[in-house]
């Protein structure tokens, strides 16, 4: 009975320093944050600047369009001096 006694008393003295501080909360450990970085906004819309190229082209057409010739007539060569020259300007295919 000595035997079950001194176990007992081990027991209850190892039980006793187990619990001496109480139960400690639960640490429960919070899933970490996904912060999604955002698209930068664009300083100009998508369309302005192929709208840009697109006049851009329409003012080089525009400008190298060639349907006025400049034709000159006339009777003599520059050291006649007869001063019947003159310029023709506008559509000269009949010419």
């Amino acid at each position: 009975m000595k035997k079950f006694a001194v176990a007992l008393s081990a027991l209850v003295l190892a039980s006793g320093t187990a619990y001496a501080g109480g139960l400690a909360e639960a640490i429960e450990e919070t899933p970490p944050v996904v912060v999604e970085p955002m698209e930068p906004t664009p300083s100009l819309p998508g369309w302005v600047i192929p709208a840009a190229i697109i006049a851009l082209l329409i003012g080089v057409a525009v400008a190298s369009d060639d349907d006025e010739e400049t034709v000159e007539t006339g009777t003599g060569g520059s050291d006649s001096g007869s001063g019947d020259t003159g310029t023709v300007t506008g559509n000269t295919e009949g010419v």
